[in-house]
């Protein structure tokens, strides 16, 4: 189980990195939660169109994945990130919940 989610932890941040809203959308539940230090938003297609103005925002989007936490019991991760935004560097934690058909349903990020 840990090697199929750390393969879907890396698929999303490669497809977030990419800009690849259709490669996302088939990452995410329907009722996907994204919450973040600035926003709550509910539902695939909010968080969809969350995700193209940040794309829309930003020419260049970079994720290093510095550490990945995988906790067996919940089947979630919690992983240290720096996000390059242009050439704005965040240290961020995410915490990836994944549903048992293997999708995200929930996504926690904090700015460190």
């Amino acid at each position: 189980m840990y090697k199929k989610i750390n393969q879907l932890v890396k698929r999303y941040f490669l497809a977030f990195q990419k800009k690849n809203i259709s490669k996302l959308e088939v990452l995410f539940e329907e009722r996907i939660i994204l919450n973040d230090w600035n926003n709550f938003i509910r539902g695939k297609k909010r968080v969809v169109i969350f995700n193209k103005k940040i794309f829309s925002k930003f020419k260049k989007i970079k994720i290093n994945i510095k550490k990945i936490f995988y906790d067996k019991k919940t089947s979630k991760v919690a992983c240290i990130i720096d996000v390059i935004l242009d050439k704005t560097k965040i240290r961020v934690i995410d915490v990836i919940y994944f549903s048992k058909k293997m999708k995200i349903k929930k996504i926690e990020a904090y700015k460190l």
